[in-house]
């Protein structure tokens, strides 16, 4: 048998850079100089934002499967913006949402605040003048109060820094700022019932979002939402890039001529001719003292800034919460919830109406006690579950029914709603005197908790 030959001289081997011994080019988007590869990883294993559009960004050999895990996951969050909720917006803290992103975006919620409180053939309340009605024979300038808002902010640890960013905006704009600190948002709401000049209120918070948001809601007077036309502010969506799951993110831009909506507000608000809607840049020359400029940050309602009231309301809030408990109550009442402020609140009301009261974090596996009426209270304490004694789920069809067919509570003038589609339970109260509106609409958890000890 005769030996064959191979011929190996045309055979070709790719052996990549990394085994070759050449090493990358590192260098970060953005730079001219390259950087060592201890650089490359402790920039990747910090989630510099730079490495989002790095080409190496997926040579992490020297990483940790969970370093890189996270990393990945703080890149996806990143790239997904500022979100738009039900009652306002989310984003990821610093990489979306900081105080300058917030302050704009205040202001915006404060413009559309007032402009939806009030009718169609109303005057803005505004401290500058209004225009004389021809019709009427006495045209002295009037001026209204300035209305003030509630604001407060939950337990994350980036609330504090944003609600800075909220207030001094808020103030900016004009509007009186009733300040309670930390809060909830049932509290909130309260708060605002309390204090008639209030006509909304905003809420620092990221419920419903990893740890890593942070947002801001809004409500009116009767705890809804308020409509927010981002377009005629200069705010337009965008697509956000593949893989966050198709979200759409808010871009602000600053555009140089106002829009038209903007300009009718600006025309009110100025006091300017019927036939002049559109503000020139005379007219804002002319006007300038009071506040007018151009950009994102432009309107102002008043000659001068809001002022910044700190009230102390969590132990009148307590005093009310005491309101809805029945004196001498004994029964058992485990409450899972995160929140630690909602947490002291019922131990409060515990201690002061002779409730066994056990807390847990979480949801426990295993048998339950015996007799003990479970609430879950999740980041928002207008959401929350409640549980029989038996561990049976009660829907919100259920606790209303119940509340209404209660003898216990025709006195109090109380009656429960509930919404089959979005699973939510309100309590309409008619009965307290020092209401600002004729009826008021509950939402609070602990509130709702305990009118449901009182039907047992």
């Amino acid at each position: 048998m005769e030996d064959k030959l191979w011929d190996y001289s045309d055979l070709t081997i790719s052996i990549p850079a990394e085994y070759s011994g050449e090493k990358p080019n590192y260098v970060c988007p953005g730079a001219v100089a390259p950087v060592s590869r201890a650089v490359h990883l402790a920039r990747l294993h910090a989630a510099w934002p730079g490495c989002d559009q790095c080409s190496l960004r997926h040579d992490t050999e020297g990483l940790g499967q969970q370093s890189v895990e996270s990393v990945e996951r703080i890149r996806d969050l990143r790239g997904q913006g500022i979100q738009r909720t039900e009652f306002g917006i989310r984003g990821p803290y610093l990489n979306r949402i900081d105080r300058r992103i917030i302050g704009g975006l205040s202001q915006v919620f404060c413009q559309s605040l007032l402009i939806s409180r009030r009718p169609a053939s109303e005057e803005l309340p505004v401290s500058v003048r209004f225009r004389p009605n021809p019709k009427e024979e006495d045209n002295t300038p009037r001026y209204a109060a300035i209305p003030s808002i509630v604001i407060g902010f939950d337990g994350r640890s980036s609330s504090p820094d944003i609600v800075a960013g909220v207030i001094s905006a808020v103030r900016e704009y004009g509007l009186h700022v009733i300040d309670t600190g930390r809060s909830t948002a049932g509290s909130l709401m309260e708060a605002v019932r309390q204090f008639p000049e209030a006509v909304g209120a905003m809420f620092v918070t990221g419920a419903g979002f990893p740890p890593s948001y942070t947002g801001l809601d809004i409500l009116d007077r009767f705890g809804e939402s308020v409509p927010v036309a981002w377009k005629e502010f200069g705010i337009h969506l965008e697509a956000v890039s593949p893989g966050s799951g198709g979200a759409s993110s808010e871009s602000i831009e600053e555009f140089p001529e106002q829009t038209s909506a903007r300009s009718k507000w600006l025309s009110r608000v100025l006091c300017l001719p019927e036939d002049r809607e559109r503000p020139t840049e005379n007219d804002a020359q002319q006007v300038g003292r009071s506040g007018y400029r151009r950009g994102f940050r432009s309107l102002r309602i008043a000659r001068s800034s809001g002022t910044h009231n700190i009230v102390e309301f969590e132990s009148r809030y307590r005093q009310w919460l005491l309101r809805w408990y029945p004196e001498g109550c004994r029964c058992r009442i485990i409450a899972e919830c995160s929140d630690s402020l909602i947490i002291d609140r019922l131990q409060w009301v515990a201690e002061q109406r002779g409730i066994e009261f056990l807390h847990r974090d979480s949801v426990i596996s295993g048998e339950r006690p015996h007799g003990a009426m479970i609430i879950r209270i999740r980041d928002d304490d207008t959401q929350f579950e409640v549980f029989s004694t038996s561990g049976v789920w009660v829907t919100p069809q259920e606790m209303s029914d119940r509340i209404n067919r209660s003898a216990k509570l025709r006195s109090m003038h109380l009656t429960a709603h509930a919404d089959s589609g979005s699973g939510r339970f309100w309590i309409t109260d008619a009965g307290r005197p020092h209401g600002g509106e004729p009826t008021e609409d509950i939402r609070d958890a602990l509130a709702i908790l305990g009118l449901w000890i009182r039907c047992q």
